[in-house]
């Protein structure tokens, strides 16, 4: 339900920024939230996703690693930083890079030890399921954000520095909020654990293959296209992608009350009929509402962004089909998590990485902007087959009707849209 809240709100304040800062300095913009957003989880080798394991398995408490999580949190953040400042002044991060100035970079760097520490922090409230502490600290904080965004840059117009400062105030405030909830409730003991450092990166890097991919498969067009494309494209390029986004909130919104139902149901026809009936529900609304989004783009993205963003209902066009396959994967992956074999699914997203990383360095070069959407499309496709396949290849000898769409698919469709989107459930699929 967090989701359901923050994906609209973001979407829309990302519109109003990027119409007040325009295509260029959204470009920058796009490129300075990629430095955290795609680097630093890759840096992580795991060591989150261990987090969340050893805590949840009771294996060791907050208090005895907690202070040794967020220490090396910082640490990893630090090496970020360097890293990232290394190769921005060696003008070895592209062509967008090389228009960010010290003032906004800088900013950006110093925050990335703060991040660090605040991603172990919401993996340990994972860990310990202390889920509405969670939620509250992204609520809250997003909402920080949102208000100051709309107010310094999207009315007062002050322009791409003031977002660089308030996305560092928000996350410091996060930071600050989490550290205070986390020494109140388990008061970590502040000792480094070096036995449990080795155990959890001996345990997350088995993992770090698939986060890699999953990062890669989602936001490694706008790493090449930062590189070799001129900030503009990257503004229009990123602003619609995070529009195109939105059609995701219905399948992920379903997808966390799904995984709930097939891990309490102890048929497995029962819970084949649930995913095939959900995935096939979910193809038929997103498709149509695509569809009609793909048509009026043209007539509503020029009157939300602007004239700078021409271009935008092309690339809408370009990224739906995209869009609606993926739901293939975000449905079959709640199966296998809620069976117990989450790393199943991820086969899918090294195969997405395989065709994803020649087509962008391909298409991109070649055809900008559109060939980075075209691009995105086609790998979202082939981890959505992928994932199709080895779905099918673990029922068998049960057969799937994941495609079969018929007049009953269109009822409880509408069914879960009345009753079950907004109460929270999931109701039985329907008889043919």
């Amino acid at each position: 339900m967090t989701k359901v809240v923050l994906l609209p709100l973001t979407a829309a304040t990302s519109v109003i920024v990027a119409r007040s800062l325009g295509k260029d300095d959204r470009g920058i913009f796009a490129f300075l939230l990629l430095c955290n957003g795609f680097v630093l989880p890759l840096l992580m080798v795991g060591f989150d996703v261990a987090v969340v394991y050893f805590i949840s398995k009771k294996e060791y408490t907050v208090r005895d690693i907690g202070f040794t999580c967020i220490c090396n949190g910082l640490l990893t953040g630090a090496v970020c930083s360097c890293l990232m400042f290394v190769l921005w002044q060696n003008e070895w991060l592209g062509s967008v890079a090389k228009l960010v100035g010290a003032a906004e970079m800088l900013p950006i760097l110093l925050l990335l030890p703060f991040q660090g520490a605040e991603l172990i922090i919401s993996r340990i409230l994972i860990g310990t399921s202390n889920f509405k502490f969670a939620n509250w600290l992204l609520l809250i904080s997003e909402g920080f954000r949102t208000a100051l965004l709309l107010l310094l840059v999207g009315w007062l117009s002050l322009g791409l520095r003031a977002a660089v400062y308030i996305v560092l105030a928000s996350e410091l405030f996060r930071l600050g909020w989490a550290l205070i909830g986390l020494w109140r409730a388990h008061c970590p003991a502040c000792r480094l654990d070096f036995q449990f450092l080795s155990k959890a990166y001996s345990y997350g890097w088995k993992s770090s293959l698939a986060v890699l991919a999953r990062r890669v498969n989602l936001r490694f067009d706008q790493v090449v296209l930062a590189a070799v494309a001129d900030a503009g494209s990257l503004g229009i390029y990123s602003i619609t992608l995070k529009i195109a986004e939105l059609f995701w909130l219905i399948p992920d919104s379903v997808g966390a009350v799904m995984f709930n139902k097939i891990a309490a149901e102890k048929d497995e026809l029962k819970r084949i009929q649930l995913v095939d009936q959900v995935h096939r529900s979910l193809i038929l609304i997103v498709g149509i509402a695509a569809t009609l989004a793909a048509i009026a783009g043209f007539w509503i993205l020029p009157l939300i962004l602007g004239p700078d963003f021409e271009g935008a209902p092309l690339l809408l066009c370009l990224f739906l089909p995209g869009i609606v396959g993926l739901i293939s994967i975000k449905v079959i992956s709640k199966y296998f998590g809620a069976v117990g074999q989450p790393l199943t699914a991820s086969l899918a997203q090294v195969f997405g990485v395989v065709v994803s990383i020649p087509l962008y360095l391909l298409m991109i070069p070649w055809l900008g902007m559109q060939g980075a959407a075209i691009a995105s499309s086609l790998s979202y496709f082939a981890v959505a087959l992928m994932a199709v396949r080895i779905y099918r290849s673990r029922i068998s000898p049960t057969k799937s009707s994941m495609f079969r769409i018929n007049h009953h698919d269109v009822i409880w469709a509408i069914d879960q849209v009345r009753f079950g989107f907004l109460s929270g459930r999931v109701r039985r699929p329907a008889s043919n």
